[in-house]
This record gives C-alpha cells, sequence and structure tokens, in this order.
C-alpha cells in the first residue's frame, strides 16, 4: 500500500462548561487517503472544484471535453474564454492563503477549471489539501506525448510512420 502521508491541523474550539466559556486547542492528524476523500466526497456533493493542471500535449483538453462537459466550465479547454467572470480572477498559481477564496470566487460558475503549464509553473505554494479543491493532472506516456500534436514541430507526424527513422526520433 506505500506510506500513508499525513497533515497537522490545529482548531481552537470553544466550550461551554458550567456556564463559562473556555477555548480550547486541538491537534488533529489526518492522513493523506483521508484529505483526499473528503476532496472527493466535497466535490460529488456540489461544493469543490475539480483543478486538472494541464501540461501541454498531455491530453488536458481532452480531459476538459470529456469531464468538463458534466458541469459548468470555462469555454476554452477550461481555462477561460468569454463566459469567465469578469469580477473573478483568472490568475495562477495560488499562494496558500489565496486557495480557499479563489475556490469559493470560481465554484458558483464552474465546476471544473484548468490551469496550462507549457513550460513551467509555480504548484508549490497552492493549498492542495484545501477540502474544496480537487487536483488532477493527466500524464501521457512518453512517447505517446511525442507523436502528439505540434510536437518537435511536428516531425513525427510529418513522417510515415511506416518508415521512421532513429533521426525522426531524435531530431
Amino acid at each position: 500500500q506505500g506510506t500513508i502521508l499525513s497533515s497537522k491541523y490545529q482548531f481552537t474550539s470553544t466550550k461551554t462548561k458550567n456556564g463559562t466559556v473556555a477555548e480550547e486547542q486541538v491537534n488533529v492528524t489526518i492522513s493523506s487517503r483521508a484529505i483526499k476523500e473528503l476532496q472527493i466526497q466535497r466535490y460529488i456533493s456540489g461544493d469543490a472544484l475539480l483543478l486538472n493542471i494541464h501540461i501541454t500535449h498531455h491530453a488536458g483538453t481532452t480531459f476538459c471535453g470529456k469531464i468538463g462537459n458534466l458541469g459548468p466550465r470555462p469555454k476554452f479547454a477550461c481555462m477561460g474564454g468569454d463566459n469567465w467572470p469578469q469580477n473573478v480572477s483568472n490568475e495562477h498559481s495560488w499562494s496558500y492563503k489565496e486557495t480557499a477564496t479563489m475556490v469559493q470566487q470560481i465554484r458558483p460558475y464552474f465546476h471544473m477549471v484548468s490551469w496550462e503549464y507549457q513550460k513551467c509553473g509555480n504548484l508549490h505554494d497552492t493549498n492542495w489539501e484545501y477540502e474544496n479543491l480537487v487536483s488532477v493532472i493527466v500524464m501521457r506516456h512518453p512517447l505517446d506525448r511525442l507523436q502528439s500534436r505540434n510536437t518537435c514541430d511536428n516531425t513525427f507526424n510529418k513522417a510515415d510512420p511506416d518508415n521512421i527513422t532513429a533521426g525522426v526520433w531524435w531530431n
């Protein structure tokens, strides 16, 4: 099964005891599996946002077409378009503190959005454990990606697939 990672959370709870109010610090450790299950349940119940990390030529547009059509989504490859609400930022990546706010602003309009990274992007700061955010990343096999549209100036796609040479593959 592998190692189960966990996160530690600290909550402040207010208790009433004999007419007095006391605050108590409660430390809770939640496994990463439990966090993922909670996120998925929140998505199924209509509260969470599905965020696809779209790496160019890794089938993110296809994923958007199939999954995105299950509910409202941005028109252009789930990333933007003329139906993006003018009062909501379309900037990404989000900081840890911005994550909840951005999800709360976007979710009433869309059930799914995508962030595209053609070369690199900063994914370090986003709160991936936020209960109302489900993240997805689609990864293609490297040879499938090589054969995808516009890869390597379409060198592969211009060649006769029956006569592929090492030079075509390595250029």
